[in-house]
C-alpha cells in the first residue's frame, strides 16, 4: 500500500495474460466474459458515464459509473464511495499485463494495512483465475475462500524483535481462533509446516486445507514462539449468496 498525490491509498496488483489484447479487454468490460472469471452476475453499460455491477458471491460486490475509457489501454471505475479502480493494459512480448489499482480512503494505521492487505489478496486471486480461464479454460471461482479460522489479520516485517508473519488484530467470536486460542497481536509464522511470512500466505494456505482439518500453527506471542492447534472451519459466507 502506498499514498498517492490526492492523499488516497493504493493498492495494486498486476498479471500477465498469455491471451490477445482484445480478447483481454473484452474479458473485462463485457458482461458476459465477467461472469465466466470475476463474477456470478454482472451488469455493465460500457461508456463514459455507465454504470457496471457486479456481484462477486460471498455477499460481495462491486459497482460504480465509468468515467473514463481508453480502448484498449485502461479504463476507470468511481465507486459511490468516491473511490477509483483503475484497469490498464499493457501489450508486452508475451501477452497483455492486466493491472488493476484501488485508490481510496482507508482507516489509519493497522486497520487500514489489513483491508489494504484483504484487497491485495482477493485482487491476486481473481487475477489469477482471468489468467487461468484464458489461458486454460479453467474457473475456479467456487473454490476461493471455502475455508476460514476467524481472524482479522495483516503482515508484518520483523521489528523490535518481532519475526516476519502475519499479525492477529482480532479473533471472530464462536470462530475457530477463538476456540483455539489465538489472541490479538499473535504473529503466525507457520502453519503445517509451511511457512507464513505474509498475509497471502497465510490466507492461501488456509485455502488448500479441508473443513474440519486439524492443523498446527506457530505462533510468536510475546517474544515467545508456541504451538496451537485449530480446526479450519467453513467461510461463514458461501460463495452462492
Amino acid at each position: 500500500m502506498r499514498k498517492t498525490n490526492n492523499g488516497l491509498q493504493s493498492v495494486k496488483r498486476d498479471m500477465l495474460i498469455e491471451a490477445p489484447l482484445e480478447k483481454v479487454w473484452s474479458a473485462l468490460t463485457e458482461a458476459e466474459q465477467l461472469t465466466r472469471w470475476y463474477a456470478k452476475e454482472a451488469s455493465v453499460d460500457f461508456r463514459v458515464g455507465g454504470r457496471m455491477e457486479l456481484d462477486h458471491g460471498w455477499g460481495a460486490s462491486t459497482s460504480g459509473i465509468i468515467t473514463e475509457i481508453e480502448h484498449g489501454k485502461h479504463f476507470i471505475l468511481q465507486g459511490e464511495d468516491m473511490s477509483l479502480t483503475i484497469t490498464t493494459l499493457t501489450q508486452e512480448a508475451a501477452g497483455v499485463r492486466v493491472s488493476t489499482e484501488y485508490r481510496l480512503e482507508l482507516p489509519f494505521g493497522d486497520a487500514g494495512q489489513a483491508i489494504a492487505d484483504n484487497m491485495a489478496y482477493g485482487t491476486l486471486l481473481f487475477l489469477h483465475n482471468l489468467k487461468s480461464v484464458y489461458e486454460t479454460g479453467q474457473d475456479s471461482q467456487d473454490k476461493m475462500w471455502r475455508t476460514w479460522i476467524g481472524i482479522q489479520h495483516m503482515t508484518v516485517h520483523p521489528q523490535d524483535g518481532q519475526p516476519l508473519g502475519s499479525k492477529v488484530l482480532s479473533v471472530k467470536g464462536s470462530s475457530p481462533a477463538v476456540v483455539a486460542g489465538l489472541q490479538p497481536d499473535d504473529i503466525l509464522v507457520n502453519i503445517n509446516n509451511t511457512t507464513i511470512s505474509s498475509y497471502s500466505d497465510l490466507e492461501a494456505a488456509i485455502c488448500e486445507l479441508a473443513i474440519d482439518e486439524q492443523v498446527s500453527l506457530t505462533v510468536w506471542r510475546n517474544g515467545d514462539i508456541i504451538s496451537i492447534t485449530c480446526s479450519i472451519g467453513s467461510y461463514p459466507v458461501p460463495y452462492c449468496a
